[in-house]
């Protein structure tokens, strides 16, 4: 079930029914947890969703609002759940931490009294100063939330002649003395640089790699091959004793009964030890009637029926037919085959081998080089972990072990450890950080921006109506004061924006059918106000808080793809008029036309009514889906920053040979994503909008190549698509052919778009303000 949109009528209703739904589900989820550490963390979800309810009804938390919590200063960093919600928390308050219990005990005791409060009062004492600057000429300290890097601010500043701009922070902060807490935690060794990192500790990766479990399946394969097929055979073994021309049960040779009795008494031990095959507790399978002739040939085999007799009998024919005759050199050989099958060494074992080379580097930081540790298994290792020597180390195990290297951004991309564009701007804010702090103008004032960049890197964004913008690092008065302190750079506009331009390419090249998501663009904004570059980047608008209008840097962003695609195949695919777009005033519409295009239709000429326009969509409808397909439309029109990105850092000149091979790599991931089991309405649409997001990626790739590129990429689509399932190719037909129709020459009218039924050639889009005709069958009816 899909979540309710956000209503966006006014502030005070903004999310109601999100909200509540999202409380609903964790209540859901906290009562079907059976595990304790899964029960907690949904006990928590349930406490966070009712403190953003409870705030909404005493009209504490005003949610749409950039300074959601009243009274307190946008620079506070707010705990926010799933949607932008503020609980009312705030990240650097809350309980004593460790650190801060322990560097209580040891302050004198007339500064006592509310702990954070005197913790605060302390750093502004003698002692306090002198270990503010010891970490600041260590680095030993880590700051988890902005508000952390306050006082050391404050100290480098005092140290540096800037004492009216430290005494200024003092004032902003000192009223929030009792609650937040404005000083780091200590580290036991300085940070290193950014650039270069782990994605887990030595310790964390050890702790993993401990956790690791043998598969259950795994385990009771290798049961039933090495415990319970041997003890089958010696039953078959047994039964095929008594045929006498091909019928069962005619002979019984001296000695067999207590054979027979001997076998069925060590089942019993056996299952004791051995309970992970529920093979010999089927009673239909062929295992338990062996074992029930076996017991009633020798106790009662006069009451053996004829029936029970030819059942016997078929029983045996079935495993000669299958194995061949029991104790047979033939069913030797398959049973070594399948013991070497499982003979494998697992998975665990491998893993503790890992964990135990690592022990003796287990630090809170990552290691160097992991190369030793990916040897294969000593003779003692062996013996102590039961694997064979020379046992290399798994794949699985290597890749974990990866995860504690220090390594640099681009190699963890390659590596495959950072496995999407979303991940990836998980981890760029450690490269931004040190590009940022590059032209400071002192290493200690490099550490400490970087580690304040960071941090604010990390804050969760606020739900935001009626066009406001995050709060800016720039607003915290600490890192306003910090950031005044860089030096002017000598290097020439073109070294500047090499980073920014290595970090497209990067992200393109290995991500090619994603946008860019909005937390990447985060950084490639403050890349390119570093280097001095005006780069229009567009953020993806969420359809549920649409406002009915796009900022002027939407109506940039159209004009430079206007430029750069006027007269493609991505225009005529599109059906995009380009003189129209080019034609847009650069003035802002009033809010009047605002006003106007919100609650009825209205063309004032702006490049948010050109999108109206061509979505066929009258602005009065504000339903989801209908806000969706104008906001395609703006994607389609600006390429959602792919020509800004190629305009302006000449991506062109680093990418022009890849652009075929990324077009295919989007296809494959197209033609993949759409055959996925998908059973779920709501996951159907995610589906296509996706894969659609992903099409326009690669007609822009095709859009810059030559005729013989697109001529070849035709003819490959073609043979890709006759790999495909018969469902997806009749489903999928109608996009095919309308990208054909274009290559071949032909236009195609984004609107209307009556699907298949039309037996014509169709643009594919994401959004559809009806059912999608392009929807699997499995997921078009709503669960």
């Amino acid at each position: 079930m899909p979540p309710p949109p956000l209503s966006e009528s006014d502030n005070e209703s903004v999310g109601d029914d999100y909200a509540a739904w999202q409380l609903a589900k964790a209540l859901k989820t906290l009562d079907a947890s059976s595990d304790e550490t899964a029960h907690a963390q949904a006990a928590r979800r349930v406490a966070k969703w009712e403190q953003v309810l409870r705030g909404k009804l005493d009209a504490s938390l005003l949610h749409g609002s950039r300074a959601p919590l009243q009274g307190t200063p946008v620079w506070a960093t707010l705990e926010v759940v799933t949607g932008g919600f503020a609980t009312g928390g705030l990240c650097a308050g809350g309980p004593l931490l460790e650190h801060e219990n322990a560097l209580l005990a040891n302050i004198p005791e007339a500064l006592h009294g509310s702990g954070r409060l005197a913790l605060n009062h302390w750093f502004l004492t003698e002692a306090g100063w002198g270990q503010l600057q010891e970490w600041l000429d260590s680095g030993a300290y880590h700051v988890r939330h902005p508000e952390e890097a306050a006082l050391l601010t404050v100290a480098w500043l005092t140290g540096n002649n800037q004492g009216h701009a430290a005494h200024a922070i003092l004032e902003e902060i000192a009223p929030w003395f009792e609650q937040l807490r404005f000083y780091p935690e200590p580290a036991p060794t300085p940070s290193r640089s950014a650039v270069e990192f782990s994605f887990q500790d030595v310790k964390s990766t050890i702790t993993k790699l401990l956790a690791a479990r043998p598969h259950r399946a795994i385990l009771a394969q290798r049961e039933a091959v090495q415990v319970w097929a041997p003890f089958y055979d010696q039953m078959m073994g047994l039964l095929q004793e008594t045929v006498v021309e091909d019928w069962p049960c005619r002979h019984y040779p001296a000695g067999w009964t207590d054979r027979v009795r001997h076998l069925l008494q060590s089942y019993s031990a056996l299952r004791l030890n051995h309970t992970l095959c529920g093979r010999p507790d089927d009673a239909g399978g062929s295992f338990a009637q062996a074992r029930n002739f076996l017991e009633r040939c020798s106790t009662v085999p006069e009451q053996l029926t004829g029936k029970d007799v030819g059942r016997l009998r078929l029983l045996l024919k079935r495993y000669v037919t299958k194995h061949g005759l029991p104790n047979s050199e033939t069913v030797r050989q398959q049973r070594e085959r399948q013991m070497l099958d499982v003979s494998a060494p697992l998975y665990h074992n491998l893993a503790k081998i890992a964990a135990e080379r690592l022990g003796p580097y287990a630090t809170d930081d990552g290691m160097e080089d992991i190369s030793s540790l990916k040897l294969p298994a000593t003779p003692a290792e062996a013996s102590q972990h039961d694997v064979p020597p020379g046992t290399e180390i798994p794949v699985p195990v290597q890749r974990r072990l990866a995860r504690c290297e220090i390594n640099t951004l681009d190699s963890f991309v390659q590596q495959g450890l950072i496995s999407s564009a979303d991940m990836l701007a998980e981890y760029l804010p450690r490269f931004t950080a040190e590009l940022q702090a590059a032209e400071m103008t002192s290493p200690s004032l490099r550490r400490l921006y970087s580690s304040l960049y960071r941090a604010f890197r990390k804050r969760r964004s606020l739900l935001l109506v009626n066009f406001q913008h995050q709060v800016q690092l720039d607003e915290l008065p600490w890192a306003a004061s910090l950031g005044s302190n860089r030096t002017c750079s000598s290097s020439e506009p073109s070294a500047r924006h090499q980073p920014m331009r290595e970090l497209a390419a990067l992200t393109i090249s290995f991500f090619p059918h994603t946008i860019l998501p909005n937390k990447l663009l985060k950084e490639f904004s403050a890349l390119a106000k570093t280097a001095g570059l005006d780069l229009p980047l567009v953020e993806e608008v969420a359809a549920d808080i649409f406002m009915g209008d796009f900022t002027h840097k939407y109506l940039q962003a159209a004009k430079i793809a206007a430029f750069l695609l006027k007269g493609t195949l991505y225009e005529a695919y599109y059906d995009i008029d380009y003189a129209a777009v080019l034609s847009i005033s650069d003035a802002k519409p009033s809010l009047m036309s605002r006003w106007l295009r919100r609650s009825a239709v209205t063309n004032d000429g702006t490049f948010a009514s050109l999108c109206y326009a061509r979505a066929g969509n009258s602005s009065a409808s504000h339903s989801v889906a209908a806000n969706g397909v104008v906001i395609e439309q703006q994607q389609i029109l600006t390429t959602q920053n792919l020509a800004v990105l190629f305009s302006r850092l000449d991506l062109m000149d680093v990418l022009v040979e890849k652009l075929p091979q990324l077009a295919r790599q989007s296809f494959t991931w197209i033609c993949q994503r759409q055959q996925m089991k998908i059973s779920h309405h709501h996951a159907g649409l995610i589906m296509l909008k996706n894969t659609a997001y992903a099409w326009r990626q690669m007609l822009f790739y095709l859009a810059l190549v030559s005729p013989d590129e697109l001529k070849s990429f035709s003819a490959w689509m073609d043979d890709t698509v006759k790999q495909q399932s018969d469902e997806f190719q009749k489903r999928f037909h109608p996009v095919v052919a309308g990208f054909k129709h274009v290559v071949e020459g032909g236009r195609l009218n984004s609107y209307p778009h009556d699907g298949p039924a039309t037996g014509a050639p169709q643009v594919f889009l994401g959004w559809s303000a009806t059912p999608h005709w392009l929807m699997p069958t499995t997921a078009a009816k709503k669960a």
